[in-house]
């Protein structure tokens, strides 16, 4: 009974994870709709004092996350196989 227990809080925590997943592929997806619509111009509409990332900074560093991300999912993807084969024994 305590392994049906400790499986169960297994499967939990991986659906917890899942759904944080989503929910950060939710965020870089807002992110890119914004990052379409930025001014990239330089000087008039930039603080004085504070450095702000250019689109093309942004949009490159949200690609390289959203790769980091799409590797995570699909190595997250590889192991729930791994758990489901195994009756989600830890």
């Amino acid at each position: 009974m305590t392994s049906q227990t400790i499986n169960n809080h297994a499967k939990a925590r991986y659906l917890e994870f899942e759904h944080a997943l989503d929910g950060v592929r939710a965020a870089f997806d807002e992110l890119a709709k914004l990052s379409k619509n930025l001014n990239d111009k330089r000087g008039a509409d930039r603080f004085e004092g504070w450095q702000v990332p250019s689109k093309t900074e942004l949009e490159s560093a949200l690609r390289a996350a959203s790769v980091g991300l799409d590797e995570l999912k699909a190595d997250a993807t590889k192991r729930k196989a791994e758990l489901v084969a195994r009756g989600w024994r830890v």
